[in-house]
């Protein structure tokens, strides 16, 4: 042989030289040939889809299967604004190109194309599909789609109507249709003659003229012109109820209702130069499909890994700035857990087997329900365009799920959105006694109803989904008596909540946040607070309009920082006189940062260390303020929440209450006392002398006789001011009603102030005869209230019998 004695590379180069002459040309291609078809034929497969992807100007193909349409959110951003139908393979996103090309292959079969059926969910594709065909068929000059929507056709013999004309209208653009012109009226005619409006099959033969020979001229035609007609029937549903489940009643009268098309499309199957292609929701209609069917094409429903990845692709980049960086109020951990699990590979396994009991989140729901093409790109494109329109100013999450109940199971959506008020604020009968108090209310029956249908038409893990997508947009469902109010905190945004906004409201409207209520604002506020920027959070937060906004975001905020708003609005609203506030007696925000407290809860010696400093630093000048604050803070009333214990409250009560004595007792302090009223109630004296209780058998604090001497001497410098802080001391006041006719002729009870004058309580705690004295000269003006109007006549009435009888 020649590669005997081969021992060194040398002589293995001299010998392929050897063996490079002595060999002819031919075999070396050969050899050539043989080594690249080893390599080539098992990467085969993918490079005919290659050349396959190229023939059909493929060449900006997204790679869903791999997730490169998935990581490109501009391009998924122009998917979802593109209303454009896909009528070519490179605008195809999930692989109806391989079904259109199959179809198209078994339509230009040369013995004869067989009737297919399309069968797919409302959205899934099927209209894509018929179109990617007609593009596969764009170069066969003999075959011609005819496709016709029934949806436009309110009777069936108007939709046999509309596909002959279809039919008709199509040949006419290749020959001369003159002899086939009314052929349409024709057989419309045959129906009515003999077989009824609604006839079958069956009697429609019995009839003297044959429908076949009239659909036969049509054949003839498409013969002579070399023609092969597809007619593509979409929409069928219309006719054939889909697989819905409803009474035997109903189905019976949509069968015969359904008659002259099964007819017309039986006929036309029998029809050598006309293939029929059915686009049906299911199997299971009406419409026995299978009998003129030789091939059943299933749309497939969505890679749920595509749905994953289109959904997450969207909500990552909203919640991380697009179309501008927001503050998200949502608490991180609200957050995570919506998040989608990166497990995919687990994924599938994980649909088979969502249940009740499932402790999936509800991003996975979310991705169950979305099934088609259709109900994904709506949900996306919606949740898309709200977050452009209101970035920042809804909670994103909430938003994707309500848009995906909307697009996916709209009858279920519209029951929500009718009954909006129970799910916001509690699904339980309000009116409901005995055995059926607290029952769920009649909607939730409604609710399982719905579902239980969707179980059997889909699967127990859809159902399953739906319920863990009610629940998280309003935790009140499925009817539950008491809602956490952690929910508010965590996901102040969501649709249940309205305390300072109606988001649901938002969500439906869909318009402009204005700055005035804009969310984002605020959190900008509450955030340049923290950090010690130029901010408008006090201005906000005194505001009556603005105040529950800052309430909603509070997880914004830590505890201490809690302390540190209280000092800062005391001192705001220190500078106001109470005559600016409501009633004269509620301070604007002490109230907002008292409610945010018991959500954020400082520790109780802060808090006490906190409103002693206020309460001090205010009673020599401010008494209502003063007051205010220990009013809600240091409460002795047992139904209302506290932040300090008995002991911190008692010390906080006692602290204003010496300070009486401490600031305003002496010569010439009367008008350090009338300054510090700051316009304030004139019951502000009775309420800080004795707070909620109405024994006062005892003088208020050990210094009394000393405060009280100046308390009358205010009274006489400036009786406006003074009497009536007196007033309110010495005289019991009640509401006493009495009947009324009213306009009707009935009875009706009339409510008004009742007031007494307590001499006791005078003498104990005044020096009788100056009170009596001032007392009895006082004109009661009219800018006072009801109620110490009321017992400033019983008090003046009292002093001048007094002194009338001396």
């Amino acid at each position: 042989m020649w590669f005997d004695g081969i021992g060194s590379v040398k002589s293995l180069v001299q010998e392929l030289g050897w063996f490079g002459k002595e060999v002819p040309i031919l075999i070396w291609i050969a050899l050539l040939l043989f080594a690249g078809g080893v390599v080539v034929v098992p990467l085969w497969p993918d490079l005919v889809t290659a050349l396959r992807r190229f023939w059909d100007g493929d060449s900006r193909h997204f790679d869903t299967k791999h997730g490169q349409t998935a990581g490109d959110f501009t391009a998924l951003c122009d998917w979802l604004r593109d209303d454009s139908p896909v009528d070519t393979p490179v605008r195809d996103l999930f692989h109806h190109n391989d079904i259109a090309r199959r179809m198209a292959e078994r339509l230009c079969q040369k013995d004869g194309a067989p009737t297919m059926a399309l069968i797919g969910r409302l959205g899934s594709g099927k209209s894509t599909i018929g179109k990617l065909v007609d593009y596969h068929l764009q170069n066969k000059l003999n075959v011609r789609l005819i496709r016709v929507s029934l949806w436009p056709f309110d009777s069936a013999e108007a939709a046999v109507r509309g596909i002959l004309q279809a039919i008709i209208g199509e040949l006419g653009l290749q020959v001369n249709i003159l002899p086939i012109v009314g052929l349409s009226e024709d057989y419309i005619a045959v129906i009515e003659r003999t077989a009824g409006a609604y006839g079958g099959i069956a009697r429609m033969f019995r009839g003297t003229s044959d429908p076949k020979k009239i659909l036969r001229q049509l054949s003839k035609v498409a013969c002579a012109a070399g023609l092969r007609l597809v007619l593509w029937i979409e929409d069928l549903e219309r006719f054939s109820g889909g697989g819905q489940l409803e009474d035997g009643a109903h189905n019976e009268r949509e069968v015969e209702r359904l008659g002259p098309i099964r007819s017309f499309l039986y006929l036309l199957d029998l029809c050598g130069e006309v293939s029929v292609v059915v686009a049906d929701t299911s199997l299971q209609t009406r419409f026995d499909i299978s009998k003129i069917a030789r091939f059943v094409e299933q749309v497939p429903r969505m890679e749920v890994e595509m749905v994953w990845q289109f959904t997450n692709l969207i909500r990552t980049q909203c919640l991380n700035g697009y179309p501008v960086a927001v503050i998200d109020p949502t608490a991180p951990q609200v957050r995570e857990d919506f998040a989608p699990k990166q497990n995919l590979g687990r994924f599938r396994e994980w649909l088979s087997a969502f249940s009740d009991r499932d402790t999936s989140g509800v991003f996975e729901a979310i991705v169950q329900v979305l099934k088609t093409p259709r109900a994904l790109k709506g949900t996306l494109r919606r949740t898309l365009e709200i977050w452009e329109t209101m970035p920042g100013e809804i909670d994103f999450d909430a938003v994707l799920v309500a848009n995906a109940l909307r697009e996916a199971y709209p009858d279920l959506f519209a029951l929500v959105s009718d009954h909006i008020y129970l799910f916001c604020y509690g699904l339980r009968d309000p009116i409901s006694h005995g055995e059926q108090a607290g029952k769920p209310h009649e909607v939730v029956d409604r609710i399982d109803e719905l579902l239980k249908r969707e179980s059997q038409r889909e699967s127990q893990g859809t159902a399953a989904a739906l319920r863990k997508m009610l629940h998280f947009l309003f935790p009140k469902y499925p009817s539950s008596e008491d809602h956490e109010e952690k929910e508010y905190v965590l996901r102040p945004q969501a649709m249940f909540v309205d305390s300072h906004a109606n988001y649901w409201q938002r969500y439906q409207t869909q318009t402009h946040v204005s700055e005035a209520e804009s969310d984002q604002r605020a959190l900008a506020s509450i955030a340049a607070w923290r950090s010690g920027k130029a901010n408008n959070l006090l201005d906000r937060i005194v505001s009556p309009q603005c105040s529950g906004q800052i309430k909603s975001f509070v997880n914004q905020l830590v505890p201490s920082d809690l302390c540190r708003l209280l000092r800062e609005v005391a001192d705001r609203v220190g500078t106001q006189s109470a005559a600016e506030w409501e009633h004269r007696s509620q301070a604007p925000g002490i109230t907002a940062v008292w409610e945010m407290m018991h959500i954020k809860r400082p520790q109780e010696e802060l808090v006490h260390h906190t409103v002693m400093e206020i309460v001090k630093r205010n009673a020599p000048i401010h008494l209502p303020l003063a007051h205010d604050i220990v009013c809600i803070f240091a409460t002795s009333n047992p139904r209302v929440s506290h932040v300090m214990s008995d002991v911190q409250e008692k010390e906080v009560r006692h602290q204003l209450r010496d300070s009486l004595a401490v600031n305003f007792t002496g010569e010439g302090t009367e008008q350090r006392l009338a300054d510090a009223l700051k316009d304030g109630s004139p019951w502000l004296m009775r309420r800080i002398a004795y707070g909620d209780s109405d024994d006062r058998t005892a003088p208020p604090f050990d210094r009394w006789t000393e405060f009280s001497s100046v308390l009358l001497t205010l009274a006489e410098s400036q009786p406006a001011i003074g009497v009536p802080l007196v007033v309110g001391l010495i005289t019991k006041i009640d509401m006493k009603f009495s009947p009324l006719r009213g306009p009707t002729g009935e009875d009706e009870m009339e409510g008004g102030w009742v007031s007494s004058f307590d001499a006791e309580a005078a003498k104990r705690l005044f020096d009788y005869a100056r009170l009596v004295r001032i007392l009895s000269t006082f004109e009661v003006p009219d800018h006072l209230d009801e109620q110490m109007k009321a017992s400033c006549f019983a008090a003046v009435d009292a002093a001048r019998t007094e002194v009338s009888l001396s």
